[in-house]
């Protein structure tokens, strides 16, 4: 099955000009739909998704997200880890999350058996 990708239009709360209390200015989400914000639309439209909220929970200024539907680990580390590494060594400190469901061989027995 192919699941399409979907483009995702980023909505925040203007963020402010230099990294918030925590001190964080980058904020990079890797994974799949999840960091998308599907299932989590915005009222004009759009998908919102708990990159968004964390962004300004922490005050980063910066917010990169190059999550897409349907992405598995290899997919966050072929196409996404590259634009994560590019973006914490512009500079800031840097938090970076990786979010992605288990499928299949994410079980117990399956993890065990690699």
């Amino acid at each position: 099955m192919i699941v399409p990708a979907v483009t995702v239009q980023m909505v925040l709360v203007p963020p402010p000009a230099r990294p918030g209390p925590s001190g964080v200015h980058t904020l990079v989400t890797l994974g799949d739909s999840t960091p998308v914000g599907l299932g989590d639309p915005l009222p004009g439209g759009g998908w919102r998704g708990f990159p968004a909220l964390l962004g300004v929970a922490l005050g980063a200024p910066v917010l990169v997200n190059p999550s897409r539907t349907g992405a598995r680990m290899a997919c966050a580390r072929r196409e996404q880890l590259p634009v994560a590494l590019t973006a914490v060594s512009a500079g800031g400190p840097a938090v970076v999350v990786l979010f992605g469901a288990c499928r299949g061989w994410c079980a117990v027995a399956g993890i065990s058996a690699r």
